[in-house]
């Protein structure tokens, strides 16, 4: 049963009865599966500390597009794919994973929720890119997966013209966000973004890291294997950049 504070919040964000009842289920869902899909181990803290926090994209006007295509890399157990499939009936979302594990327990949760707005890709990102999901999608998002760099390179080019990355990051140090920002810029995107968030209460350095595609990713990228872990590198690519955003500012 979700708790009154975490009800209000989803009512703060608009959710619909039937959204609520959704979330959580799969919460339930989370905490019951048998694979390791997410570390917290009760409803109440899945549904504050992790749902909360997935609803922050709310905040972004482009997802709410009518049929926006939504592309969510390394969602592990759903987060925030199947968050914002619930909360965006009308959005089109692309859950991708590696982890044949984690797509079964997906699969499972998608029918169990009944939401026929999402697709589970059984692939790593930088495959799906250099194939069909090149340049295919409105937004990227992505939650905890890696350097700045590495998000970059992994995202953008599954962005179409015009499209907007975002990745859900905590603690970001000068270097970290000096190389995203170079990737970046040789990725296609021309101005970047930090949006401060607290999705709960004791949340401490949640932030959004928002990059606009204005022009294609150059072919070569994204790389594969251990060149992932490496930023790419340019002489010429530049970026404009806003380190901080957040109420009141």
């Amino acid at each position: 049963m979700t708790v009154p504070a975490v009800l209000e919040a989803y009512r703060t964000w608009g959710l619909s009865t039937l959204s609520c009842e959704q979330l959580a289920h799969f919460a339930g869902l989370l905490v019951a599966s048998p694979v390791n899909v997410i570390s917290a181990r009760s409803v109440e803290e899945i549904e504050t500390r992790h749902f909360l926090d997935c609803l922050e994209l709310l905040a972004l006007p482009e997802l709410h597009h009518p049929g926006a295509r939504i592309v969510d890399i390394g969602t592990g157990g759903g987060l925030p794919a199947l968050v914002l499939a619930i909360a965006l009936p009308g959005a089109r979302v692309t859950a991708v994973e590696s982890i044949r594990k984690k797509c079964l327990f997906l699969k499972r949760a998608v029918d169990a929720l009944a939401l026929p707005n999402v697709v589970i890709e059984v692939a790593r990102a930088e495959e799906l890119a250099l194939a069909a999901g090149r340049e295919r999608f409105d937004v990227a998002v992505t939650r905890a997966v890696g350097p700045l760099h590495q998000v970059a390179e992994l995202s953008v080019p599954l962005l179409r013209v015009g499209g907007m990355m975002v990745a859900m990051k905590g603690r970001l140090d000068d270097s970290e966000w000096r190389e995203g920002c170079r990737a970046l810029a040789i990725l296609g995107v021309d101005h970047v973004e930090q949006l401060t968030t607290v999705p709960f209460p004791e949340a401490r350095h949640h932030r959004l890291v928002i990059g606009r595609k204005v022009r294609p990713t150059p072919a070569g990228f994204p790389r594969r294997g251990a060149a992932l872990n490496k930023p790419p590198r340019s002489t010429s690519a530049a970026v404009t950049t806003r380190r901080e955003r957040g109420e009141g500012s």
